[in-house]
């Protein structure tokens, strides 16, 4: 479908077309509707922060996205357009329409040109003002970011989704957890069997090879961690960059059921000390979690946060969001934090200065902590694990070069090694420690900072394993008045007894053992001679296993005939063992 034809809007600004001279010509259009004390104020930490004053003014919530684009529109005589198109409007295939929110820029066709949607960004609004943006006035439109987002999220929710799921299972298949070829798993089940069927005929030689490398195994990590407790923590220069050199920081939070933990969240997020204009939060969420998306609504968070919804293709997992929040990731650095992290004001701040003193640094990992240590066993036994990871073994991994295993969270990546190497494994339940070992592999490196998160450890099993909803409704008294409670309940003195249930299940056991060996020991019933009955039962034996390893391919995704086949082999093997022993 054709773009439509430019209509004047009512409600486009009048302004003045005197053009004031300035730092920030992109702030012409307000002049006549912002008092100048606020003008002049975003104009000054514009300057101070490399970036256009539209942003500042955005960011500190003096007017919304959607009002400054429809007055910059009005003062350059474009269209505004509000992208209430269908998606064959714009020509792009799927692979490239969701990349346009993140470079603020969309093609639509008109006839048989085309013309060019632009979402104002850092410096966008200034080029387009003083003329240095390469679009001719009668060639692009003006919408607002979010619009522009909203319309690509809208369209491209299924190819979002395919590529938060599948872009390293597409790429690098072999790297990823969700493919695992049918012949390799029968390899290794073969090779397994035979290592057990050698283990059973040569027992005293593998238990003490077996020894051995269990002893060298465990004498190598105590080396791995005895060797990071010995190194000395790097630490990189403050450097402390000019605002002006900031670079745009993009921080991603994955959330699920973590309504309550929302408050602080946010709370901390802000206490970044880093320039909001140069900030791009994304909290992702799931689509069937209505209780965390009613509380951000009622948060009214503004710049710069954003909201995303995972697309519901694929596996839901984290990786998954995460994959789909980097493709709207507009920084040049990203970071990774879970719903109960505090991380440190200067934490940005920290891993940029790694970043810049070694350019082969692709991630910084930060340090985990715990924050309430002093509130149980259950808290203490966790502060004892993350010092232990964070403080001592991934320190020394670092500094001898060694691949991190990270730790999920308070992760820096740089944006485009990130992409790189296809972000997270959507189909890996430990993504992240999986990232880190492919950065390593694939040639980038890894490096721990000093900077510490915050994080709230469980300290009760009985508050560990209640509903979240349930414990922001009981006081610190109340669950320990559950927890004694609980301990109070006398055990039950009533003698077990059968039930019907119990005797049906204990005839369903015998006739599948009977079912299952009757067949076998047919023959001897059936033939007078034993050899030709030992044969016949051999055969029948050799039938079921195959039939047993057929219906388990089938089952579970296997080559049949390849489960089948093993069956009958891994069976041969023990009835080979067996006479091997004397059976």
């Amino acid at each position: 479908m054709p773009a439509r034809p430019f209509v004047p809007e009512s409600s486009r600004v009048p302004l003045a077309q005197s053009r004031a001279r300035s730092g920030c010509p992109e702030l012409d259009c307000l002049r006549a509707r912002l008092p100048p004390g606020t003008l002049a104020t975003a104009e000054q930490r514009a300057l101070a922060l490399g970036i256009g004053a539209d942003r500042v003014l955005i960011a500190a919530g003096i007017i919304s996205e959607d009002e400054y684009v429809r007055a910059l529109a009005g003062w350059l005589h474009v269209p505004f357009e509000r992208l209430d198109l269908p998606r064959d409007a714009c020509p792009l295939p799927d692979t490239q329409f969701i990349d346009a929110a993140q470079f603020g820029l969309l093609p639509l066709r008109s006839g048989d040109a085309f013309i060019y949607v632009v979402a104002p960004q850092v410096l966008t609004a200034r080029r387009l003002v003083t003329g240095a943006h390469p679009l001719p006035k009668d060639r692009f439109r003006l919408t607002s970011p979010q619009r522009l987002r909203q319309f690509v999220l809208h369209h491209g929710a299924d190819a979002l989704g395919k590529r938060a799921a599948e872009a390293l299972r597409g790429a690098r298949p072999e790297l990823s957890a969700a493919v695992c070829p049918p012949p390799v798993r029968a390899a290794w089940l073969a090779g397994i069997a035979a290592v057990v069927s050698a283990a059973i005929v040569f027992h005293e030689a593998a238990s003490v090879l077996t020894s051995i490398v269990l002893a060298l195994t465990f004498l190598a990590w105590t080396a791995l961690r005895l060797g990071g407790a010995a190194t000395r923590w790097r630490g990189w220069r403050a450097l402390r960059m000019p605002v002006h050199d900031l670079p745009i920081y993009t921080v991603i939070v994955a959330l699920y059921d973590e309504a309550i933990a929302l408050p602080g969240l946010i709370a901390a997020l802000r206490r970044l000390d880093y320039p909001r204009e140069k900030l791009q939060i994304i909290l992702v969420l799931e689509p069937d979690d209505h209780a965390t998306q009613d509380a951000l609504a009622q948060l009214d968070l503004g710049a710069p946060f954003e909201v995303l919804i995972a697309p519901d293709v694929g596996p839901r997992t984290k990786p998954k969001a995460l994959n789909a929040a980097l493709a709207l990731a507009r920084g040049t650095f990203t970071a990774v934090f879970d719903a109960e992290d505090r991380p440190a004001p200067d934490q940005l701040h920290r891993a940029l200065d790694a970043f810049e003193a070694e350019g082969g640094i692709a991630c910084v990992q930060a340090r985990l902590t715990i924050d309430n240590t002093a509130d149980g066993w259950l808290a203490r036994l966790f502060t004892a694990e993350y010092a232990g990871l964070f403080d001592v073994l991934l320190p020394g991994l670092s500094e001898r070069k060694l691949p991190l295993p990270l730790g999920g969270s308070s992760n820096h990546f740089r944006t485009d090694a990130l992409r790189a190497v296809d972000g997270w494994d959507a189909y890996n339940v430990t993504e992240d420690a999986d990232l880190g070992m492919r950065l390593a592999r694939l040639g980038f490196g890894a490096a721990v900072i000093g900077s510490t998160t915050y994080e709230e450890a469980p300290a009760r099993i009985v508050i560990y394993d209640l509903p979240p909803l349930l414990v922001s409704a009981l006081s610190e008294a109340q669950v320990d008045e559950m927890r004694q409670l609980l301990q109070k309940i006398p055990h039950d003195a009533a003698r077990p007894h059968l039930t019907s249930g119990d005797w049906l299940g204990a005839l369903g056991v015998c006739l599948l053992c009977f079912l299952s060996t009757f067949p076998v020991a047919a023959p001897f019933i059936i033939f007078a001679d034993a050899r030709t009955a030992l044969r016949v039962s051999n055969a029948v034996a050799v039938f079921l296993l195959f039939c047993c390893g057929y219906a388990f391919g089938y089952r579970s995704g296997f080559s049949s005939w390849v489960a089948g086949l093993f069956m009958v082999v891994f069976g041969g093997a023990m009835v080979g063992v067996a006479i091997a022993l004397g059976g």
